[in-house]
């Protein structure tokens, strides 16, 4: 009786697989999503005997089973469950064979899709699916079941296939499985391919012409140095060298990205392992060039670039000239980079020769710096080339006027000038701000100065002479723990008073500035029929825009 059962059960979920398999809209997304949520239930609760030969179960074609295990990949929240099942009924894929009997290999399996899809069980599933699928299929892409049992770290298939096929799994179109690893940061894969396999650590991508070495510095991933430094010692274990200056389509280097991803041990490590620092680019521009074009004032990065080529005792070109004549330098300072032109003149950037940069080039701001409140963005602007000047003219530069005027011109030209705060009514206005204010210290270390304090200082000189433009730029990017504590004091839900201060800190800092070109401006249009005393005395409560237009004529120029 017992055994009757047990085959009439077998019979009824045998008729509703088939029944569900048959009624399936396999053509619509909503179709198949429908049949693998049905039949998952029902491999759940099967009873009775499994079925001896599912192709039999999914006439004609006989290889429907696989259909249902890819399309289960594509389709199903449960494709375990569905592969548990196909396991267990012993079902073994068999190649179809060709003319001549021998077995047709190129084909799409789960095996391929599981590799290429992010389920939370595809490493579950690929062992499963291996006990159904003994053949090496290649799909379109060049991938066999060969680099899946790689990818995956599955010694007995790895085993298996290896001696089938002693020479290796082969390459991928577009890619080796190499890169593919370093691309999704697998470091056991890496160390596998290079060290069992042969893997050749300089193979080339199709679609950038980069090495291995530069597909892992080039996305600037935060592992980029992890993997670089394994892909070093691994090749001194093996005996193969990893081509350090290999280039890209773009003509870069690793050393190149490196630099442009602003990351330090990986611009040591690349300089220690050989790496030239005066390399040019497909736009003439050195490792140095492509650090002083950035957004980031990284001094960090410069600083720690020169010193290793110190201690490796490797020349740099510091003045090398790009394909626009532009020099490093002259790049910091269009950049408005105060920190990066202070490393280059430390390290011997030549001043004699320095040419400063056109109002064209000064005009080139990355759209990135875009990256705040526009009030804060102008603070940023204007203390950064406010500091870049004051980095060249302490080493020596004679600023010219129309060095000055290119900078006023940047600033004009993109609406800067801002109107200082009444500061007494101000704070009269927000006496809880103002509480605040006085509690917050605008910087670690030297004289104490508070927020409320830097407020107060009247424009000119003194907001500069006491608080220094290269600490209003570490106060506008939020650098250090105080700045940072300045701008949540600032109330985000009342933005009059964030602007307010925003506003009157950028006006007050550049007055020094404005003033000291707008008196020769201002004597040189009065013909010095007036003492220079005077002159002092009428500029003296003129606002920056103001000052600004004097230069502008002074020089014959419209506004």
């Amino acid at each position: 009786m017992m055994a009757e059962n047990a085959q009439l059960d077998e019979q009824f979920f045998l008729r509703l697989l088939q029944k569900e398999y048959a009624a399936a809209d396999w053509e619509s997304e909503a179709g198949r999503s429908k049949f693998f949520y049905g039949i998952h239930g029902l491999f759940s609760h099967w009873r009775g005997q499994l079925p001896a030969d599912l192709r039999e179960i999914f006439l004609p074609n006989r290889f429907s089973v696989d259909r249902l295990l890819t399309e289960a990949l594509y389709e199903g929240d449960h494709p375990k469950a569905l592969v548990d099942f196909v396991v267990s009924t012993g079902y073994r894929d068999e190649p179809e064979p060709d003319r001549d009997g021998n077995p047709l290999l190129r084909r799409t399996t789960a095996l391929h899709l599981t590799f290429k899809s992010r389920h939370p069980h595809r490493t579950e599933v690929a062992l499963k699916l291996f006990e159904i699928y003994r053949a090496n299929y290649v799909d379109e892409d060049g991938l066999t079941h060969y680099h899946v049992a790689l990818w995956f770290g599955f010694d007995d298939v790895i085993e298996r296939f290896r001696q089938l096929q002693p020479d290796g799994p082969g390459r991928l179109r577009g890619d080796s499985l190499l890169h593919r690893a370093l691309r999704d940061e697998n470091r056991d894969l890496v160390e596998r391919l290079l060290g069992r396999f042969g893997a050749d650590p300089n193979e080339l991508d199709s679609k950038r012409g980069a090495s291995p070495l530069l597909s892992i510095v080039w996305r600037q991933l935060p592992s980029a140095y992890v993997f670089a430094r394994l892909m070093f010692e691994v090749c001194v274990d093996i005996n193969e060298t990893v081509q350090v200056d290999a280039r890209d389509w773009s003509g870069n280097t690793a050393l190149h990205w490196a630099m442009d991803s602003g990351d330090p041990r990986l611009i040591e490590l690349l300089l220690r392992q050989g790496a030239d620092p005066n390399l040019v680019n497909a736009e003439g521009s050195t490792a140095l060039h492509v650090v002083c074009r950035r957004d980031a004032d990284d001094r960090a990065s410069v600083a720690r670039f020169f010193e290793v080529c110190g201690e490796i005792q490797r020349k740099v070109r510091i003045d090398a000239r790009d394909r626009w004549g532009r020099t490093p330098l002259q790049w910091a300072v269009a950049r408005l980079l105060p920190d990066v032109v202070a490393v280059l003149l430390d390290n011997g950037a030549d001043l004699s020769r320095f040419v400063f940069p056109t109002e064209r080039h000064l005009a080139e701001i990355p759209q990135s710096r875009l990256w705040t409140s526009w009030p804060r963005v102008i603070l940023r602007l204007q203390a950064g080339a406010l500091a870049c000047l004051e980095q060249l003219e302490g080493r020596g530069y004679e600023l010219r006027r129309s060095d000055a005027t290119s900078v006023m011109r940047l600033i004009g030209s993109r609406e800067m000038f801002q109107k200082p705060i009444d500061v007494e009514e101000f704070f009269e206005d927000y006496a809880e701000f103002e509480a605040e204010a006085r509690r917050t210290k605008v910087r670690r270390a030297g004289p104490s100065l508070t927020l409320h304090d830097l407020i107060h200082l009247p424009p000119g000189e003194e907001a500069t002479s006491r608080f220094a433009y290269s600490e209003y730029v570490d106060l506008a990017e939020s650098r250090s723990a105080e700045s940072f504590r300045v701008w949540q004091v600032l109330p985000d839900d009342d933005y009059k008073i964030r602007e307010a201060c925003e506003e009157h800190l950028s006006e007050a800092m550049a007055r020094g500035f404005f003033r000291r070109w707008a008196l020769e401006a201002f004597w040189e249009l009065v013909r010095h029929r007036l003492p220079i005393e005077c002159c002092q005395i009428i500029l003296q409560h003129l606002m920056n825009e103001h000052l600004y237009y004097i230069c502008l004529a002074a020089a014959g120029r419209d506004w």
